[in-house]
């Protein structure tokens, strides 16, 4: 499979820019002949938002009504994280769109951690945690922190899938110094960059260690998409958000991986 790591400028609150930008990413991605492209979570409000109850809206919904469009004129999978509106709040959810606009699968975020906003977002369930069986594959589809935790991983690692895709929201500290996200080596092998880490203070690991841990334990491909900008308020305020996104294979292996900065990129899985 070909799929387009569409790792966009995320600005918050801002629908109509972010909206723009993941329909360039589409556009994009079809000229280069992907089969699916990959966006952030909560890509078009942020993650955590001040403004993500005013602004969500249901899937399907005027939104994605829009991005359904993108992907059904440029006839091109799209898988895409989303702040998704309901009568009880909001979740944090993804939607994967076929090349003919269909819906086709939803999933909503189930660890949704604490602390950062409230009311929280409302969390799913492990049944979601499955196997999807398209023309690309089967594919098992989660949502940031939940590509993480034990309760989704020992699913995941009995489902035998052919991939795992996951849109993040991956924070890194406020004042961190720039870093490349991997090194690479003569003979093209690439190895995750760890973050300096403050004497006592408990690591903060990178995506590409994150990407290439969990794909190492479920002995899956997993293509992990992040977005690059800033949290303008809240608890996080002054996180930023450094892209990074990338492709582990079942050995944890780093086959592709971005900048970042804004960036988008066809790998192969």
């Amino acid at each position: 499979m070909r799929v387009a790591l569409g790792q966009i400028y995320v600005e918050y609150n801002q629908v109509e820019s972010n909206l723009a930008r993941v329909q360039a990413a589409i556009a994009w991605a079809a000229t280069q002949g992907a089969d699916l492209v990959l966006l952030p979570e909560t890509c078009l409000i942020g993650w955590t938002s001040d403004q993500a109850f005013a602004l969500a809206r249901p899937i399907p919904g005027p939104y994605t009504h829009r991005i359904a469009r993108a992907a059904r004129d440029h006839a091109v999978y799209v898988c895409i994280g989303l702040t998704e509106k309901v009568a009880q709040g909001i979740y944090d959810s993804l939607a994967l769109f076929g090349p003919d606009g269909r819906l086709l699968f939803k999933y909503r975020k189930i660890h949704n951690e604490g602390g950062f906003m409230n009311p929280n977002y409302l969390s799913g369930d492990l049944s979601q945690v499955e196997v999807f069986q398209f023309p690309l594959g089967k594919a098992v589809m989660v949502i940031c922190a939940d590509s993480f935790n034990a309760d989704v991983l020992d699913i995941i690692k009995g489902l035998d899938a052919d991939y795992v895709l996951v849109p993040y929201a991956w924070v890194t500290p406020t004042g961190t110094p720039a870093f490349p996200p991997v090194t690479v080596d003569a003979s093209g092998r690439m190895t995750p960059v760890p973050l300096p880490q403050p004497p006592g203070q408990q690591k903060i690991y990178t995506l590409p260690e994150v990407v290439s841990t969990i794909s190492a334990f479920m002995e899956t491909p997993v293509v992990g998409v992040n977005l690059v900008g800033s949290v303008p308020s809240g608890v996080l305020a002054n996180f930023e958000y450094r892209g990074a996104s990338c492709v582990a294979d079942a050995t944890g292996a780093l086959t592709a991986c971005c900048s970042t900065d804004p960036e988008l990129r066809l790998a192969t899985v």
